[in-house]
């Protein structure tokens, strides 16, 4: 039934697939992101008179390097969704509209540090985490940045087009929480097969002696595998690609196995059982998926020098450089490497604001009319279009503000009108 119900979320039909497409799906967001801004860039300086062959070398970031910033920025996210002291569901969904949105959204065109304190607001929205929007911006100024309700609302129109207005987010948590209550009741001998298979699994008693053998006295080792299991859910899962490859129930089991194998295979045992022909072959398919998943990509022993399962595809593996636990995410190195890309990022928004501009040997080297005055003043009549043109739109937005909203005046003010008027 579940199965069945997934099948059909927008989470499945919009957000999963394969490494490769999901690979594919990243370079060619980056590559059309790059050719526009090229574009851009070069129109700007044809139009400012200069040469192509003059126009500097337009350097913009590689996919790589934008999976690189999105994934450091990930991890900032979660800091700042554990500073509010979120519930699980609100973190993992604020992280997921972030991956989500930065698969057809290049950092070219939105920088994720913008969008952080509005994607976990809007979580909070979504998860009906209700948080009045003084009191986040109030918890938000303790954490460092300043932000008012416009930093916060504005954004939203553009996050929902991103996420392709798709808000519903299916999380592991409750598949783990299933098989926590199913091994507890399996202890306590009162675990009831499904109907279809009452006949093939072991009876209640009999899975119950096999369980506490197992366990050999210590009852607390169902509640450390689920903890553990819960924290590489709300942790290390949330920097991975498992939420667009696998379904949440293969998440939350993968994580398990994760977490105590031997545990994890018994309850697999219990549930096809070796009677069960079609259960084997079931069994040993899913399996298979499991170890996929705590291999490739929960498990805590992946570094940079792992080898790499997906050579050539573009996935948030710790062997691509990608930080996937807060730990490696303050590691100085990858701290170096993320300011350089931002950097790099930067210079080239930066020009396509600006203007295309001459390579940087010959600047300041003009007769005055394009590049600058002859003595690196770089007044250039460039320059004074796009000074007028960002002026023109500054007091644009202020008559806007001071005429108020396009739609109408604020509801409060239509009430007090009405009032007057009759």
């Amino acid at each position: 039934m579940d199965d069945t119900i997934y099948s059909t979320s927008t989470q499945h039909r919009l957000f999963t697939f394969t490494p490769k497409q999901l690979s594919d799906l990243r370079y060619s967001t980056n590559k059309a992101a790059a050719e526009k801004i090229t574009e851009s860039i070069k129109r700007r300086a044809t139009a400012a008179g200069i040469p192509e062959s003059d126009i500097e070398e337009i350097d913009c970031p590689t996919a790589e390097e934008e999976l690189k910033l999105v994934a450091y920025y990930c991890v900032k996210c979660m800091q700042l969704s554990d500073h509010f002291q979120f519930p699980s569901n609100v973190k993992a969904t604020a992280l997921t509209f972030l991956h989500r949105l930065y698969l057809t959204t290049s950092t070219l065109t939105l920088h994720p540090k913008k969008l952080l304190l509005p994607l976990l607001y809007l979580a909070t929205k979504t998860e009906n985490h209700y948080t009045p929007i003084d009191s986040f911006i109030k918890t938000a100024a303790t954490a460092g940045p300043k932000v008012t309700k416009e930093d916060l609302l504005d954004p939203e129109f553009t996050i929902a087009m991103g996420l392709r207005w798709a808000f519903q987010v299916w999380h592991p948590f409750r598949g783990l929480e299933g098989i926590f209550l199913e091994l507890n009741a399996i202890a306590a001998g009162r675990y009831q097969p499904p109907k279809p298979k009452e006949h093939l699994v072991p009876p209640a008693a009999e899975a119950k002696v096999a369980l506490l053998e197992l366990l050999a006295g210590d009852m607390d080792r169902i509640g450390r595998a689920h903890g553990e299991a819960r924290r590489l859910l709300t942790t290390t899962a949330l920097l991975t690609d498992v939420y667009f490859l696998y379904t949440p129930p293969q998440i939350s089991f993968g994580a398990f196995l994760e977490a105590d194998r031997e545990l994890a295979t018994f309850y697999l045992d219990i549930k096809f059982p070796e009677s069960d022909l079609t259960g084997r072959k079931a069994k040993a398919k899913l399996l298979g998926i499991l170890d996929e998943i705590a291999k490739n990509h929960l498990s805590a022993g992946l570094s940079k020098e792992s080898k790499n399962p997906y050579q050539g595809l573009l996935l948030q593996l710790p062997q691509n450089g990608i930080a996937t636990s807060l730990t490696t995410a303050v590691d100085p190195a990858l701290v170096k490497e993320v300011t350089r890309i931002d950097k790099k990022l930067y210079r080239v928004t930066k020009r396509d604001q600006d203007s295309g501009g001459k390579k940087k040997t010959e600047e300041g080297s003009g007769s005055g009319s394009q590049s600058g005055n002859g003595n690196g003043s770089g007044s250039g009549k460039y320059d004074e279009d796009e000074e007028r043109r960002a002026k023109k739109r500054r007091l644009e937005r202020e008559k806007a503000e001071r005429e108020g909203d396009v739609f109408g005046a604020n509801l409060p003010d239509v009430r007090t009108a009405g009032a007057g008027s009759s």
